[in-house]
């Protein structure tokens, strides 16, 4: 079964945003984003809470709202789901100015290393900025102290990491929670408290494998909404992309974004 399609190809994001909302006042049935997370990322506000679906070729450096949501990452493969996949409801995340987020944010280590390699990626493409930046800014990194507020659920303290996400893995290889699902109304919280530089590079390996929960002191858990502080304000990324400063509030938007995945006996 063939179909038709008009490509664009936007020279910047808000151009790519505006032509996504133009594709879906015009009554498209699937807006493809030829790229990787920081494209889906630009194009959420023209695809959250409304019918046009989302499809995905991705053509990103990690690719990890692709491995998450089991798209394939030969481009022959991805473009076959386009006809051949089935069309599935996701949760996403939205902070309290309206930004949404379709896999993960995060706030510490990971946005001075998303804001390093941004910095860096005039200079290389790839995933090789991201690694060179992520032991620049652990070698220096300082845990802020961070004020963290989730239902009855309380911390205030230093943190290397906080993360709310809805999808399992990260950064390509880092399992973020053991349970989070696409679609079940919850975000997961994750919390990496400040324990010594040392400590952390002994347990690399291990956390790298079985993921952050295996960092001692690490707090995990699941929420509809989340309130994060800090002083003085720290910024925070979301889906790879720097979005923002604390203090800044989190909420889950059940179901509000569709996506063509493969069918359930192929995932």
């Amino acid at each position: 079964m063939g179909f038709s399609a008009d490509l664009i190809l936007p020279r910047h994001p808000d151009e790519a945003l505006a032509k996504a909302r133009n594709a879906q006042g015009k009554g498209y049935d699937i807006l493809v984003a030829c790229g990787g997370d920081g494209t889906v990322h630009t194009l959420l506000p023209a695809l959250v809470n409304r019918p046009t679906i989302l499809g995905l070729l991705p053509l990103g450096t990690a690719n990890d709202l692709a491995r998450n949501w089991n798209i394939p990452l030969n481009l022959n493969r991805a473009l076959a789901l386009l006809t051949a996949g089935r069309s599935k409801t996701v949760d996403i995340i939205a902070t309290h100015s309206g930004v949404f987020i379709a896999g993960a944010a995060g706030l510490g280590l990971d946005a001075a290393v998303v804001k390093r390699a941004s910095e860096w990626r005039k200079y290389g493409k790839g995933f090789v900025p991201f690694l060179l930046a992520t032991w620049v800014e652990f070698l220096k990194f300082r845990p802020p102290r961070v004020s963290i507020t989730a239902g009855n659920w309380h911390y205030h303290g230093p943190a290397w990491q906080v993360l709310f996400t809805n999808i399992r893995r990260y950064a390509r290889w880092i399992k973020t929670t053991p349970c989070g699902k696409l679609d079940d109304g919850l975000m997961e919280i994750c919390l990496i408290p400040a324990i010594p530089k040392s400590h952390l590079l002994t347990l690399f390996p291990l956390f790298l494998s079985r993921g952050f929960r295996e960092i001692p002191g690490t707090r995990l858990l699941s929420a509809t909404e989340g309130v994060i502080e800090s002083f003085p304000p720290l910024t925070f990324q979301g889906d790879g992309e720097l979005i923002g400063k604390t203090p800044v509030a989190f909420r889950v938007l059940p179901n509000a974004l569709q996506v063509m995945m493969p069918p359930p006996t192929e995932v």
